[in-house]
């Protein structure tokens, strides 16, 4: 038993049964966000969100596991997970993604499972800096799914699953619009398309979540009508794990010949259960348990099917706490595979946690994934090593592998594994600190919110133009000054290719000449691009203000570049040479702004 929470329960039993005062609910989660006026007059709550408004929507339903006591907890201290999640999210952020430009704030599922990371350890820190992130991101998007299209590969709707968990931690119905938007599509086509394992990840909780907090069971329904479709087909019932798709269907008659051409044998003549297939699964099932009623369409079978997961993770787990690439044959890949180990981690403690899974039995492989992961798995850095590289069936990874989501999927297992340590507590996190980052990151998301007085607006512009060897029609220079920051894969960026074979250039001609000061521009994913900046006054002489190809410097999302003021400027001319990290062939450019003033 916990001590510290049965402590607090039986002092709150006091208090009730004794009618001495009013009781804050400082132990049942936050209250959802209304403009009512609440009887809490401190508005401090913890991360568990309660149903308790009257809204468009319905009551804000969980994405968390409930606190239980039926167990004794991990002797794991929460402080060392505490560390542990900053030191990985800090590597990530800092280090790698200066060294290699992968920035984790698109709205696709990589930069997705990274969010959702980061929202399970703000969960259980209280640690404002892991919401604001992804508060940061969503609002960049509008909260938009797919940029406020409608589609039907769900690849690009994963963003659903981090508007639910927002939208759990602090009731907003405006974060719900879009995803509700392209639900609603998904719903009139009839279909969701988890012919392939992934998918039910990218999308499962987030239906779930949709017909929990409206009440329209339509959108659970769905997923669920398609789950078992799949179901029926790619899930192997006497092993308890999936085949990732209709091509690794095991059948005994099959030889091997090499990986591509026959997929569904190893070269041992084993089942091919792709780990990290099956991990998003398992966090998908995990996610749903939390979010559903136990009378909810689908719960029986999701709660058995994750049962029957867990029993085959025991079977197949590795003796030092992990698991290897293929489930089915434990010689395919000998080495650890970080993104099937970490999802199984976070599903097994949330299963602990909801009483679904005996503590006594899975407590110990907790603990054992956690020694793994912090012995093994851990550089001194922070690096997630042994993460495998995206893909569709069983690979290789080496302890310098790593990724966006396998860094999210073990900061999910993590702060699951936080919530069973015997020492943890339930942050208390101030309601209103919250709704004021939203606002600030609301303000934020405004392009000129970045932005000083004196840029030239895009009638001062006469002509951009590029040397790119090789340019997308649609993604022009001409995208550089329309007003449009967020990156998209057409129409409002300029994208200039050939950089690993040479330089790309950029040319902007000015309607009138000026005396200038600064460059400003958004690179995508805060590539540290190496360029030069020339500026010219009849476009044949050109002196160079700025140069960043002899220095390295961090990667961002906003670079202001300023330098002496250069007068009677009318061209502008920014060379690329290369990137300072791992090479890239495009450079991809949001948004350019010039400083300085017109010589009229």
């Amino acid at each position: 038993m916990r001590l510290v929470r049965l402590v607090a329960l039986l002092l709150l039993l006091v208090i009730v049964l004794t009618g001495c005062g009013s009781v804050l609910p400082d132990d049942v989660g936050f209250s959802s966000d209304t403009d009512a006026t609440d009887s809490i007059t401190n508005n401090t709550v913890t991360a568990e969100p309660v149903d308790t408004t009257d809204a468009p929507l319905t009551d804000t339903p969980s994405t968390d596991a409930p606190v239980i006591d039926s167990f004794v907890g991990s002797d794991v201290k929460s402080e060392d997970i505490v560390g542990l999640l900053k030191t990985v999210s800090n590597f990530y952020l800092n280090d790698y993604v200066t060294n290699r430009g992968d920035y984790p704030d698109y709205n696709d599922w990589k930069s997705s499972t990274f969010q959702l990371g980061m929202l399970e350890a703000f969960k259980v820190t209280g640690d404002s800096e892991y919401y604001r992130f992804v508060v940061e991101i969503a609002e960049k998007y509008g909260y938009q799914v797919n940029f406020g299209a409608d589609t039907d590969y769900l690849d690009l709707a994963t963003t659903m699953l981090v508007y639910s968990d927002l939208d759990a931690i602090l009731r907003d119905d405006a974060k719900l619009t879009d995803a509700l938007r392209n639900a609603d599509y998904a719903v009139r086509k009839g279909t969701l398309n988890y012919s392939w394992i992934d998918e039910i990840y990218m999308v499962s909780s987030a239906y779930q979540y949709l017909t929990a907090r409206t009440g329209d069971p339509k959108y659970g329904k769905l997923d669920y009508d398609c789950y078992m479709r799949w179901r029926a087909k790619l899930f192997d019932t006497e092993e308890g794990l999936w085949y990732r798709d209709s091509k690794f269907i095991y059948n005994p008659n099959t030889k091997y010949v090499s990986g591509s051409s026959t997929p569904n044998v190893s070269p041992n003549g084993k089942k091919v259960f792709w780990g990290r297939g099956n991990a998003w699964v398992y966090v998908s099932l995990a996610r749903n348990l939390r979010i559903m009623d136990e009378n909810a369409i689908g719960y029986e079978q999701y709660l058995s099917d994750f049962k029957a997961m867990s029993e085959a993770l025991l079977r197949t787990m590795h003796e030092d706490g992990y698991w290897r690439a293929n489930l089915g044959d434990p010689d395919h890949y000998k080495t650890i595979e970080m993104t099937g180990t970490g999802g199984f981690w976070f599903g097994i403690c949330v299963g602990i946690e909801l009483g679904i899974l005996d503590a006594e039995v899975y407590l110990p492989v907790a603990e054992k994934i956690y020694q793994c992961v912090t012995e093994n798995v851990l550089g001194k850095t922070g690096r997630v090593g042994y993460c495998q590289p995206v893909g569709s069936a069983p690979a290789a990874a080496s302890k310098n592998d790593t990724n966006m989501f396998g860094v999210g999927l073990t900061m999910m297992g993590a702060a699951a594994f936080m919530r069973l340590c015997e020492d943890y507590v339930s942050p208390i996190i101030d309601q209103n600190t919250v709704r004021l980052m939203d606002e600030e990151c609301r303000k934020a998301s405004d392009h000129s919110y970045y932005l000083e007085p004196g840029y030239l607006k895009s009638s001062e512009i006469t002509k951009a133009y590029s040397a790119a060897k090789k340019d997308y029609s649609s993604n022009t220079p001409n995208n550089l000054f329309d007003g449009d920051y967020m990156y998209q894969s057409t129409g409002s960026s300029w994208v200039g290719g050939g950089l690993k074979s040479g330089n790309v250039t950029l040319d902007i001609t000015l309607a009138n000449a000026i005396d200038i000061r600064r460059v400003s521009f958004m690179p995508r994913s805060c590539r540290a691009y190496k360029f030069r900046i020339d500026v010219s006054e009849d476009g044949k002489e050109y002196i160079t203000v700025t140069d960043t190809t002899k220095q390295s410097y961090p990667g961002g999302r906003h670079y202001n570049w300023d330098f002496d003021t250069v007068e009677n400027v009318k061209y502008v001319r920014l060379v690329f040479t290369g990137i300072w990290g791992d090479p890239v062939d495009w450079v991809t450019i949001t948004e350019m702004f010039i400083y300085g003033e017109t010589n009229n």
